[in-house]
């Protein structure tokens, strides 16, 4: 057999008294409306609910008719906008000389105006009982009912349609709120009058909060043939600079002086929903101190906070490529409301200062939130001299190499080029940052080249890879000197594990010949 699985349970009503019949309905949005008669002939009573899908109330509890008498029957349908119909076997008296009647009841708007209680059967001799209604199309209904032959009526079944019921008042063209946003969007109501008047009704049209929307018409004149063609009123989200989610408002429809119906007239103000979007989000940037550009930013961490629908999708971009390329952020969600932005590999990149853009998204909207960072070590460049090799800016500290390889005594502003090849200075500014200058070719006439292929060393992850030319021994220096590995090597190749490195330049000797390797 097919199953079943329980989506929610209510209370509706808590009544200690006898419950004669009950039925239900439902619209497309899960809307339920439930009919039920209480008590025993002489105090009968018929009350309803309108609940939404989740189980909470539309519409409270509902007294629809009191009767002296009462056939077991209470059948409902309620509409997708809200209106909704309710029909029942009554009579109203032992003396009623109509016998049983089947009287409805139909509301619009979830009972916002309804018909009051009317007889639905044209036939009223005898007994006319077991009502049963369902939606048609149009907006309407069916009715159907039972003569049962008792007291001279005609036996069997009778059945009668109607079409919707209009009720006077203006009309709107939906039940559902007009969207509008603060971006500037704009929704449109349309508005008509329920019934045909005697005179001209003029209707004055405002909106209950002037700060989050305007319209394009004033008023409005419906006239006694024209009383049923919609008329358009546009409405237009506003802007503010506030996260204050999205406001529910209303355009109020009111009656001007000169209507000359009557009815129209002595009519309250009527509201129709309208919502605005908010497209406002409130970022809480940071403001890192500046870094050095062979450190980068490990994380800066942005939050978010918005008083609508969740953000995420977050991206990131630069104002100054040159400075931070896009291609050297990362983005990481953490949670609902903060995200991590991650600078790296700005080692060929120029310092400066750059605006980082952070963007998120929700379901209607994208937001966003700058804050700058500053990079810093300038790039050394190399200049020549006859022999002499200078780099600029200057540093605190220098270590100088020729193809790679560690030049010992290598460590000032300047050095005195003995043979040819390329050399490249490594150099560290006041601010701690270290910075590799751009290879300089030197050649010089009469000066043998000093380039060596034989001994090759780079770091990959956490070990030393290498070519020995020989067996020796190996040290593993950092950039200010200070010894870090001694190891024994083989000739050939070979590689050494140095767990737990910090990132920075390192110098390798073997058997007195230097490599410059460098820990990302």
């Amino acid at each position: 057999m097919p199953t079943c699985s329980r989506i929610n349970e209510t209370m509706v009503y808590n009544q200690n008294s006898s419950l004669n019949c009950i039925d239900v309905s439902t619209n497309a949005s899960d809307g339920i409306l439930i009919s039920t008669k209480w008590g025993v002939n002489g105090t009968d009573v018929f009350q309803a609910w309108i609940l939404d899908a989740n189980g909470a109330t539309l519409m409270g509890t509902t007294g629809i008719f009191a009767s002296s008498y009462a056939y077991y029957t209470s059948e409902c349908a309620l509409f997708d906008n809200g209106d909704f119909v309710i029909v029942m076997g009554t009579w109203t008296s032992l003396n009623d000389t109509e016998n049983y009647n089947v009287r409805g009841f139909y509301a619009s708007s979830y009972n916002f105006q309804n018909s009051g209680v009317q007889v639905l059967n044209t036939t009223i001799a005898g007994v006319q009982a077991y009502p049963a209604v369902e939606k048609r199309a149009d907006g309407g209904f069916v009715v159907v009912w039972q003569g049962n032959g008792f007291q001279g009526d005609t036996q069997g079944i009778n059945a009668r349609a109607y079409s919707g019921v209009s009720f006077p008042g203006v009309q709107a063209g939906t039940n559902t709120a007009t969207v509008v946003d603060e971006t500037g969007a704009t929704g449109v109501v349309q508005l008509r009058l329920g019934t045909q008047p005697t005179g001209n009704v003029v209707v004055d049209l405002s909106v209950s909060d002037d700060t989050e929307a305007s319209i394009d018409v004033a008023q409005m004149t419906f006239t006694t043939t024209d009383w049923n063609v919609p008329q358009d009123v546009t409405l237009t989200g506003l802007d503010d600079a506030l996260d204050d989610g999205d406001i529910n408002l209303s355009l109020v429809a009111t009656m001007n002086a000169a209507t000359a119906d009557a009815q129209y007239a002595a009519m309250g103000p009527e509201n129709f929903a309208v919502l605005n979007r908010d497209d406002d989000a409130l970022f809480s940037v940071p403001q890192p101190p500046p870094f050095c550009r062979d450190i980068g930013l490990a994380a800066a961490n942005v939050i978010v906070t918005n008083v609508g629908a969740p953000v995420g999708s977050p991206s990131v971009s630069s104002s100054d490529q040159n400075v931070v390329a896009d291609a050297d952020l990362s983005v990481q969600q953490l949670n609902a409301t903060t995200f991590a932005i991650g600078i790296s590999n700005l080692q060929d990149n120029a310092p400066g200062t750059a605006n980082i853009t952070l963007t998120v998204s929700d379901a209607y909207f994208s937001y966003s939130g700058v804050f700058s960072v500053t990079t810093l070590g300038a790039v050394p460049v190399i200049t020549q001299n006859g022999s002499e090799l200078t780099v600029n800016p200057p540093g605190v500290s220098y270590q100088w190499y020729l193809d790679g390889a560690f030049l010992p005594g290598g460590t000032l502003q300047s050095w005195t080029a003995t043979a040819n090849g390329t050399y490249t200075v490594l150099v560290v500014d006041a601010d701690g940052c270290y910075s590799n200058s751009a290879d300089f070719v030197y050649n010089s006439t009469g000066i043998t080249s000093a380039h060596r292929e034989a001994f090759r060393a780079a770091l990959l992850h956490d070990a030393l890879w290498l070519n020995a030319p020989q067996a020796g021994a190996l040290r593993v220096l950092d950039a200010a000197g200070r010894e870090v590995q001694l190891a024994r090597v083989i000739a050939g190749q070979q590689s050494i594990a140095l767990p737990g490195l910090a990132p920075g330049a390192y110098t390798v000797l073997l058997n007195g010949e230097g490599r410059r390797v460098v820990r990302e």
